[in-house]
């Protein structure tokens, strides 16, 4: 059996005309693209904007199983994940979700060692 499916939350500074940019127009653009096979939704964390999620009050509201945040602002990228400590999915999380592990780590890497999966700041180029 699947359960629910999980809420991607989109991490941006803010979508207004000051935080206008290449990689925001990308960022709204793959949330769109996501937003058509799964529930997804843009969360600011600089600026509150009116009908849009503001991260502090996520956070405040204690971890969810249901949400997956996309991290990938640049130079925000190392306090954001701070942050989000504690609000990370666990493996037993993925158990009977329509989401797998895979996306984190390179399948040709999990075909050597499967510890791959748990190990931080793992990069391939």
């Amino acid at each position: 059996m699947v359960s629910a499916p999980r809420t991607l939350l989109f991490l941006l500074p803010g979508t207004t005309q000051k935080y206008f940019c290449g990689g925001l127009v990308a960022e709204m653009k793959a949330m769109k693209l996501a937003a058509q096979v799964t529930d997804a939704a843009i969360v600011t964390y600089r600026q509150r904007e009116p009908d849009r999620l503001f991260l502090p009050d996520l956070l405040a509201a204690g971890p969810r199983s249901n949400q997956i945040f996309v991290v990938s602002w640049g130079f925000d990228v190392p306090k954001l994940v701070k942050q989000l400590q504690g609000h990370q999915a666990s493996k037993s999380d993925y158990l009977l979700s329509a989401w797998d592990r895979g996306h984190l780590t390179p399948s040709a890497a999990m075909r050597f060692d499967d510890r791959v999966a748990t190990v931080k700041n793992f990069m391939v180029k």
